[in-house]
């Protein structure tokens, strides 16, 4: 909830299918975000989302105002009539023709309702370096504004992935991740390694569940210290990637034959004599804004030294050059166990340190360490 005073509270609920939903996000971010911070009087806006089990997620946006002239503003003259762009028909499997509007009457005391500090932990995985922010138990609300602040590496704390914590019914916590651009993703093999450390740490087990956009992943510590994580299933349609069209993903028609897949997040992976030899600084981001990836993909050349050991260097998505990344690691294990160039269980050396993989058909298992940097607070921002 925002920290102002709003009087008016607006809300719209429809569905989507799961499998859209980061692409949804995506989209939403880019237009009614945007409008809704654009209008004068606006105090703030945030869209839920709560998945149905039936392969719908229900999505719900809600913005706080502080008078119906202020919503006028943004809504038009008939206030009551939700309000839709074009390309909602590409998303949306319903179109509710009204909005509720709520007169909130009474607000928990928070002090002047400015900005509040924000307690985090900075760890890494092998150098990929992320931030966690725990909001159970409490009502801060995390937007893209204030995760591009905070990733910002000379005005905030600065990282390749940000990820917040929150209360769940079916499992030790939720997570939500994003990038430092403020963009959101459905999967971070780093950041879920770090939160469940921190969980397990706190209840004392060696074992914990975490839920994410992805589902329920399973997540184990072991006797090395090394965390484990279930990473889910890999999805190989073109569509679920997604591509712009329909075509094989085992070799897409780019130079290089490269193969793609999705771990929650776009893959696209280049087998290369030499890894070194590649100037990802420059190949990666062409690849990543190639109109073949209309969410852009988190690019990976990858260096087959043996069918269970391989050299790979990543370039990621709203991020750039990563000195490791788990689900990069775990989409170029299955890429090229898909080509038939590797076996079952492979050790990944990235640029920050080793990470394994293990890929038998089904969920894909990450294994690697976590360190913690250091924690502190952040100085808040309304977002």
């Amino acid at each position: 909830m925002p920290r102002s005073s709003p009087s008016i509270l607006r809300r719209w609920s429809s569905r989507i299918r799961t499998a859209d939903r980061e692409a949804y996000v995506h989209y939403i971010a880019q237009t009614g975000i945007r409008d809704y911070a654009a209008t004068p009087g606006n105090l703030g806006c945030e869209m839920l989302a709560r998945d149905l089990g039936d392969g719908s997620t229900e999505v719900t946006t809600l913005s706080w105002w502080p008078s119906m002239d202020a919503i006028r503003a943004f809504a038009g003259a008939e206030v009551a009539k939700a309000r839709y762009y074009p390309e909602d028909e590409h998303f949306l499997l319903e179109r509710p023709d009204e909005v509720e509007h709520h007169h909130i009457v009474a607000r928990a005391a928070g002090g002047d309702g400015g900005d509040r500090p924000i307690a985090f932990e900075k760890m890494h995985a092998n150098g990929d370096d992320f931030v966690l922010i725990d909001l159970r138990g409490g009502d801060m609300v995390i937007g893209p504004e204030l995760v591009r602040l905070m990733g910002d590496r000379q005005r905030g704390i600065g990282f390749n992935q940000l990820a917040t914590l929150a209360d769940c019914a079916d499992a030790t916590a939720s997570l939500t991740f994003w990038n430092a651009d403020g963009s959101p993703l459905d999967a971070c093999g780093s950041a879920t390694r770090g939160a469940a450390l921190k969980l397990m740490e706190e209840i004392g087990s060696d074992t914990v569940s975490v839920r994410t956009a992805r589902g329920l992943l399973l997540c184990s510590r072991n006797g090395d210290g090394l965390i484990a994580v279930d990473m889910g299933k890999p999805s190989l349609d073109w569509a679920d990637v997604p591509l712009a069209s329909a075509m094989d993903t085992l070799i897409l028609p780019l130079d290089g034959a490269p193969a793609a897949c999705s771990m929650g997040n776009p893959h696209c992976t280049f087998f290369v004599e030499d890894a070194e030899a590649v100037a990802l600084d420059t190949f990666g981001p062409a690849i990543e804004n190639h109109p073949l990836f209309p969410q852009g993909v988190n690019v990976h050349v990858v260096q087959v030294i043996d069918p269970a050991h391989i050299r790979l260097r990543i370039w990621e998505r709203g991020a750039g050059l990563s000195p490791g990344s788990g689900s990069c690691a775990c989409a170029a294990v299955v890429n090229g166990i898909r080509r038939g160039l590797l076996g079952p269980r492979v050790a990944v050396q990235c640029d920050g340190g080793m990470l394994h993989v293990a890929w038998r058909g089904e969920g894909v298992l990450l294994t690697g360490p976590v360190e913690r940097s250091h924690s502190g607070v952040c100085a808040g921002s309304r977002s």
